[in-house]
This record gives C-alpha cells, structure tokens and sequence, in this order.
C-alpha cells in the first residue's frame, strides 16, 4: 500500500511539474537558459505584395522572438511573418531581406 500511494506521488508530482516547463512552445533550452524562436517580420510596401512575399517587394524585416512578431502583425497590414527554419538562418535571411531595398 505504501508503493502504491509513493508512485501515486510521483505521478502527481509529474503532472504537476510538466505544464511548467513546457508551457511556452515558443522557447527551447540552449546552453543553460532558454531562448524564443526567431521569425523574421516583413513589412512590404503595398498590401497587395504581402500574399506574393517577393523578396524585391521587401520594405522592411525585423528580426524578433515570434510571440513580438505575431503581437505586432495585424490582419490586414503590410507584414507577414516568416520562419526560415533554424535561429541562424532566420537571422541571415532577414538581415538580406532588409538590405535589399535600404
């Protein structure tokens, strides 16, 4: 009877803790913290060129965690959101992106 209430125990005490440390899907472990995942926020210059996401059509992109970047993209704006995969790629990507017109 005694296992039995300590493995009832354990299995609270799991529960309990695994909402915690998944409750962001947006953060991954990296090197003893957590960091966000990084998308790159695209402004362009018309509305009309934002559902084509052609590079030369690029006003502005802004590196930023995704929770910032889906804070700031309105429904019917000039941004969209793009992920390019890895924190690296999303940051070289983005900083083309934004030299290509300025």
């Amino acid at each position: 009877m005694k296992n039995f209430y300590m493995g009832v125990a354990a299995l609270t005490a799991t529960l309990v803790a695994a909402p915690a440390l998944t409750t962001s899907a947006e953060a991954y472990h990296y090197g003893g913290g957590y960091r966000q995942e990084l998308v790159c926020l695209v402004t362009f210059f018309k509305r009309s060129q934002v559902s084509g996401g052609a590079d030369v059509n690029v006003q502005r992109a802004q590196i930023l965690p995704r929770r910032v970047a889906r804070w700031r993209d309105g429904p019917h704006d000039r941004m969209r959101i793009f992920d390019y995969g890895s924190n690296r790629q999303t940051r070289e990507t983005c900083r083309y992106l934004n030299r290509i017109n300025n």
